[in-house]
């Protein structure tokens, strides 16, 4: 049972990690922490009771946005401690855009306690949430947008001889352009893979899209820096063709010394991608306008994703996805998407590009453990795609092309980046 010691130490432990710091267990008696972790932790393994009175802790204090998960032995950079006493080291997951702190004890299996922020802005989005769904459910948009939202959403369809009307109602029937639009948008869309290895056959990253010619848009996380992306290529046309044939599909090296543009903060890369048998990829895939412009999407309207989730051949999510939050930065929406998919284009239904994904939420328990898809709880050794997710983000295209007009770049690389900006200006 747990006693007044092991209650304190607890509570000071989850309170601390709550601010992902190092918990300070410095003012207990070194044997009282022993006995209080190892009534979690166990010399052979968790205690799953216990485990879960401090994983139900860790959630309260940090209001539901630091959770403790499994981890792999990979993931630890040291030998493991020998003290029964959990030390820990602070590190940065740049592929979940999450900080985590690894337990360093003697625990077999190790354990992490994650802070993800993109948990953190779906959980403070709470209330947008539900007002997206009484709004579709009273098919009523002003219940979850603003009156200055709507009006620049229906100036924007009023362009282009559409209205608000089917947004919310029964009919999701579209015209049929809306197939050869997204047609033509998925041409330009690539899977990003890592050539590092001459010899071994490519390793598949991520998602990317053209935005011009010869520039890329893909996730800060998949290619961080120059070194990365020298190390890498986008793959055009990695999809099954009309007779359920995988077709031939055409690699193009990505060339940052040519240009090279990467933002943390937005979590997005801009980078010149080489030319397939002297012609620009572009040419011949073609490219997605980058919209300064906002009113390109509502909430509740229908967002439509194109991917290659697990680095499977080009796949295309519609219909079963709401946008259902917004801030200023990011847009959050309901797509099923997997590893892979971070770096894909989000459009609306007019096939605009309205945010860059880069990555999902996580589905959890009442305890705040991963679940899988079918409802068990998700370890390591299932894989990421077994994970189950609520929901996803992206970065907003507007914002994007802020930070692009901004950008401190080079003349010949500036020339390259006006170009994509310019042809999304009167869009």
């Amino acid at each position: 049972m747990l006693t007044s010691d092991d209650e304190a130490v607890y509570l000071k432990a989850a309170t601390d990690l709550a601010r992902m710091t190092p918990p300070d267990l410095s003012g207990f008696p070194t044997r009282t922490v022993e006995v209080a972790m190892l009534k979690v932790f166990g010399r052979n393994g968790p205690q799953e009771n216990w485990l879960n009175e401090f994983r139900g802790r860790i959630k309260q204090a940090s209001e539901n946005t630091v959770q403790l998960e499994p981890a792999e032995r990979a993931e630890f950079p040291h030998p493991r401690e020998k003290s029964p006493a959990a030390s820990y080291q602070r590190l940065v997951s740049t592929a979940e855009r999450a900080v985590h702190l690894l337990v360093m004890g003697p625990f077999d299996p190790p354990f992490r306690f994650v802070l993800d922020e993109m948990a953190a802005r779906w959980q403070a989005s709470a209330d947008q949430i539900a007002d997206t769904a009484t709004a579709l459910r009273e098919r009523d948009l002003a219940l979850a947008n603003a009156p200055d939202e709507i009006e620049r959403r229906q100036r924007r369809l009023a362009g282009q001889g559409l209205g608000l009307e089917a947004l919310v109602g029964d009919d999701d029937s579209v015209g049929a352009n809306f197939l050869s639009r997204g047609i033509t948008a998925a041409r330009s869309v690539s899977r990003v893979v890592s050539v590092a290895s001459r010899r071994d056959p490519p390793v598949p990253l991520a998602t990317g899209v053209l935005i011009a010619p010869r520039l890329l848009l893909a996730n800060n996380h998949v290619v961080p820096g120059e070194v990365d992306a020298a190390e890498a290529a986008a793959q055009f046309g990695f999809e099954v063709d009309e007779a359920g044939r995988e077709g031939e599909y055409v690699t193009c090296p990505l060339a940052p010394e040519v240009c090279w543009f990467t933002d943390e903060e937005l979590d997005f890369t801009v980078v010149a991608v080489a030319d397939s048998h002297g012609e620009a990829p572009g040419e011949a895939y073609g490219w997605v306008p980058l919209i300064e412009q906002t009113g390109k999407a509502l909430k509740c309207e229908v967002l439509n994703v194109i991917h290659h989730p697990g680095g499977e051949r080009k796949r295309v999510s519609i219909r079963a996805n709401r946008m259902v939050a917004q801030d200023e930065i990011w847009l959050r929406y309901t797509s099923d998407t997997r590893k892979g998919s971070s770096g894909a284009p989000v459009f609306n239904d007019q096939w605009e590009m309205v945010a860059l994904h880069r990555g999902g939420i996580k589905l959890r328990d009442a305890q705040g453990a991963p679940l899988t898809r079918d409802g068990r709880r998700w370890t390591p050794e299932m894989g990421r795609d077994a994970a189950a997710y609520m929901g996803n983000e992206g970065a907003r295209v507007s914002r994007i092309v802020k930070r692009l007009r901004a950008a401190p770049l080079a003349a010949p690389m500036r020339a390259l980046v006006d170009t994509a900006i310019e042809a999304g200006a009167g869009v």
